[in-house]
């Protein structure tokens, strides 16, 4: 009995452990924000899952929409594949301005906009085939089960209904939410979408 209950405590022990392990990047993306509501605004930068308008004046048969891949990369007509993570939309327009007028486009002037911007990342840990860090697209959000599945499913071994979503807020208090997974399956309960920043737990089953 006392085995048992020290193997339990190893195993929540390395659970926490894995938790502070994603939650770097999660801090980040909550501290980023809230220097930016604290009215230090900073540009937006560009990033992997970013939808963009490109708008060329006066040849608006080039305008077009795209979206930033996992490479960082959209892929613009006759450019072909245009690096633009990390780059705001002032510096991606300038950048297509000058590779338009170098071989197409005599003074283009070009106008980027982000339409749907990836405002995060979500996390999963624990019983599933593929945890990990997943994108957040805010033109197509994710729910529980759906996340669920880019990860590759449950394992065999998780207790799915032991799944808990941790939901961390810019005020620093967090909210656990406990969900019956099972009842989601069944139809019994709707599927409950996640917000940027959620990390969901899915545990062990110890029989």
């Amino acid at each position: 009995m006392l085995f048992g209950h020290k193997t339990r405590n190893t195993k929540y022990a390395v659970l926490v452990i894995m938790i502070l392990f994603v939650l770097c990047p999660v801090i980040n993306i909550l501290s980023q924000e809230a220097i930016e509501e604290s009215g230090e605004k900073k540009e937006y930068q560009i990033r992997q899952g970013d939808r963009l308008h490109i708008a060329i004046y006066p040849q608006s048969e080039f305008d077009a929409d795209v979206e930033v891949d996992n490479k960082g990369d959209i892929f613009f007509k006759f450019l072909k594949n245009v690096h633009a993570e990390g780059m705001t939309t002032e510096e991606l327009a300038l950048k297509l301005r000058d590779l338009l007028e170098k071989d197409y486009l005599v003074n283009p002037s070009v106008r980027v906009t982000v339409a749907g911007a990836n405002r995060g990342e979500v996390v999963i840990i624990g019983q599933v085939e593929k945890p990990g860090t997943y994108p957040y697209k805010t033109n197509n959000p994710l729910t529980l089960i759906r996340l669920v599945s880019l990860a590759g499913g449950f394992k065999n071994t998780a207790n799915i209904n032991g799944t808990k979503i941790i939901r961390m807020r810019k005020s620093g208090e967090d909210k656990t939410i406990n969900v019956k997974v099972s009842k989601i399956l069944d139809g019994k309960e709707d599927d409950i979408e996640l917000e940027p920043s959620d990390i969901v737990v899915v545990p062990e089953s110890f029989f």
